[in-house]
């Protein structure tokens, strides 16, 4: 009778994704008549096939056609750079990604069935003790993370700087990343909604696309449309500076980026430190947590981990047929896609 209540009671919270914690349960099943002692119960609930885990949220679009397409071609891109029989990358790859961690960043499990943006803050007042390296870094007072303040810009700038470093100690490397609309910003503005006919013509010609005369406006614009995805993003002419190659990760695929586990490491330990005055203590949080806890070790486990995920994914996308066989770094498929 207990474990039918117990199990019930967990079911019902997670279907109304309501938090429960091991203090929780251990409340309800007291409330009940039955008294167990911490490490009793996280015992029993093992004993019974759950974990302490956060929900898994898989969008549905993860295995919509197009993306799987996507990402059967982006696979082959990684493992064409492999070689031997340990996969050692032929030129060295570096997973870039941006995270944030607002003020009061804690850890949030529930119990759950083992199975195969920022807030804002009202008082401003207090940023007027917040040291200048944070305010330099475009972070509005009622704000507490990057979110509507890093943009194009700011990237780009960075990425530059990445770019350089990584050429002067590595040489010509291949970078991944996932196609948030910051990372992908064109080097031409394309906006022709309302542009006039001759404006298309120009355009046209100066990207030497051939075309009828006989076109009229719809056509020439619906042509514009088709090869606007030759206008090359920002990011990649940056990386061509330095020889560097860059390939954009499926959407929603975070298993597939390493760096997602560096952050998972990196901002546990901002949890587990408690709630931060500013921005600046967390960044030297972070900044200690990178320097202690993420060691080689560790990547080289998180990088087999994607390794093995990727084979997975490989093996069951053997039959899966790409849409378009010329998909390159210029397509703006994941262009909407932010991690």
């Amino acid at each position: 009778m207990c474990l039918n209540k117990r199990s019930d009671y967990i079911g019902d919270s997670n279907k109304k994704a309501e938090q429960l914690s091991t203090p929780i349960l251990r409340q309800f099943l007291f409330e009940n008549g039955y008294e167990f002692s911490k490490w009793k119960l996280l015992w029993v609930l093992y004993r019974l096939g759950y974990y302490f885990s956060q929900r898994d949220h898989r969008n549905i679009l993860h295995k919509s056609p197009n993306n799987v397409a996507y990402r059967c071609h982006y696979l082959h891109f990684c493992f064409a750079n492999l070689e031997g029989n340990n996969d050692v990358p032929r030129r060295p790859e570096v997973f870039l990604d941006e995270s944030y961690c607002h003020l009061h960043h804690t850890l949030q499990n529930t119990w759950v069935p083992h199975q195969g943006c920022g807030r804002k803050r009202n008082d401003a007042e207090e940023w007027n003790d917040i040291s200048d390296i944070v305010k330099d870094a475009n972070i509005t007072p009622n704000q507490v993370n990057y979110h509507g303040n890093f943009n194009a810009e700011i990237f780009e700038d960075l990425f530059s700087t990445l770019c350089k470093i990584l050429y002067e100690n590595y040489g010509p490397v291949s970078i991944h990343m996932d196609g948030a609309s910051y990372h992908k910003r064109r080097v031409e503005t394309i906006s022709f909604s309302n542009a006039k006919k001759q404006n298309l013509i120009d355009w046209l010609n100066a990207h030497e696309i051939s075309f009828s005369s006989d076109l009229k406006r719809p056509e020439l614009l619906e042509l514009v449309r088709i090869n606007k995805e030759k206008v090359p993003f920002s990011c990649i002419k940056i990386a061509e500076q330095y020889e560097h190659e860059v390939s954009f990760t499926p959407p929603y695929h975070c298993e597939l980026q390493p760096i997602e586990g560096v952050w998972a490491v990196v901002k546990g330990e901002v949890a587990r430190s408690g709630s931060h005055p500013n921005l600046l203590s967390i960044r030297n949080t972070l900044l200690d947590a990178f320097k202690k806890k993420v060691t080689s070790q560790v990547i080289i486990g998180l990088w087999r981990r994607v390794l093995k995920n990727a084979k997975k994914y490989l093996e069951s996308d053997e039959d899966a047929q790409l849409i378009d066989d010329k998909l390159d770094e210029y397509s703006s498929f994941d262009e909407d896609h932010v991690i």
